[in-house]
């Protein structure tokens, strides 16, 4: 069985969103599960999305390390890369850890464990989509993470982080092949900083994190199952939370994350209520490459959602100080939701510059009414 019995007493600790992801990891080895259930395993990624308490103060580089004592953990990158003929591909690659609960001291068996770990990965290119993924207990070495140097891996999956401040350095592989440096100096944009642009103050409470923005990215993957060179630009995202309810119940976050071009990193957030009544909260983060980080309240943006659904893809965004006004759609070849985000292209301007970018949004929480419905 498994210790079953036991494992459903920890399962109650653990909120509905994240049992999605224990079921499909699973106390017993078992075949991974076909792409089209993985919607409900990426529910546990969309635990540490969602709205909640506010984000606590960033603290470098402990923070660049694990977190054991949080619930949820998460490590993702995300970039777009091209061939050396130009042919370019979107990759969102990152590993999950969810601790069930502290194991019985002696443990009642080696391959029994409190930590599961679930590693995807996803192309978009040219040739069509791409699937991969890993998944294991962190039991007699199959997956772990480690503080120092701080190290994430599943079965063959290798992700190191490197030095926690600038200049950042990571590197991903594998057994078939990949491989993948992440570098580059722009600062950390923490969570709270963000948070910031909605009118929040940090507290220790809610989920913690940062995100890389501006990296460079430089490699090999396997396309078509055979090795290609490509390099491109990537951001690195690490989150850690509790795992319980947060104090967002009822209330609907969406993040946008956009390379306007290659210096320049667009970090965005939206807050709403579920249910019609009230006006969005929007807020943006501009980080440059040589440093500099500008805020952008409400009243210094316009950010509307231009489609019904929970999973909006289609945006307009403005913000005049920048002289910049952009469109996002969905990447034509996205086949929906990626772990759990929506890939877009970006296009519009910036100061007199045309620009042509890419993305990711990503929305947490109960369905999403767009901007005058119900209003």
């Amino acid at each position: 069985m498994c210790g079953r019995r036991a494992e459903r007493r920890y399962l109650s600790r653990i909120r509905l969103p994240v049992l999605a992801l224990v079921g499909l990891l699973g106390g017993c080895e078992a075949p991974p599960p076909p792409v089209e259930q993985d919607a409900a395993l990426l529910a546990g990624v969309a635990a540490l999305l969602a709205p909640g308490a506010v984000p606590g103060p960033l603290d470098l580089p402990a923070d660049h390390g694990t977190h054991p004592s949080q619930g949820l953990e998460l490590w993702r990158l995300q970039a777009r890369v091209e061939e050396t003929d130009g042919r370019a591909h979107l990759l969102t690659l990152g590993v999950v850890r969810l601790t069930l609960a502290t194991p019985p001291d002696p443990p009642l068996s080696a391959w029994r464990g409190d930590r599961l770990l679930w590693g995807w990965s996803q192309r978009l290119g040219p040739v069509g989509v791409a699937f991969e993924q890993r998944r294991a207990r962190a039991v007699l070495g199959l997956a772990g993470t480690r503080p120092d140097p701080p190290r994430v891996w599943v079965r063959d999956w290798t992700l190191a982080l490197g030095p926690g401040r600038p200049p950042w350095r990571l590197r991903f592989e594998d057994a078939a092949g990949r491989r993948l440096v992440l570098a580059g100096g722009a600062p950390a944009l923490g969570l709270a900083r963000l948070a910031a642009t909605l009118g929040a103050e940090a507290t220790t409470a809610g989920p913690q994190g940062y995100l890389l923005p501006g990296l460079s990215v430089s490699g090999q993957l396997l396309v078509d199952g055979r090795p290609r060179a490509v390099e491109g630009r990537a951001w690195f995202e690490h989150l850690w939370a509790g795992g319980g309810e947060g104090a967002g119940v009822g209330l609907r976050l969406t993040r946008l994350t956009l390379q306007l071009d290659e210096a320049r990193t667009l970090a965005c957030v939206e807050l709403r209520r579920a249910e019609a009544g009230g006006r969005p909260i929007p807020g943006c983060v501009l980080v440059t490459d040589d440093g500099q980080v500008r805020a952008f309240r409400r009243r210094e943006l316009r950010l509307e959602a231009q489609e019904r659904g929970t999973h909006p893809a289609r945006w307009r965004l403005e913000i005049p100080a920048l002289a910049l006004a952009v469109a996002l759609a969905p990447w034509e070849d996205a086949p929906g939701p990626i772990a759990p985000g929506v890939a877009v292209r970006v296009a519009g301007s910036v100061e007199g510059r045309v620009i042509d970018g890419w993305g990711w949004v990503e929305s947490g929480g109960p369905g999403q009414r767009i901007r005058g419905e119900g209003e």
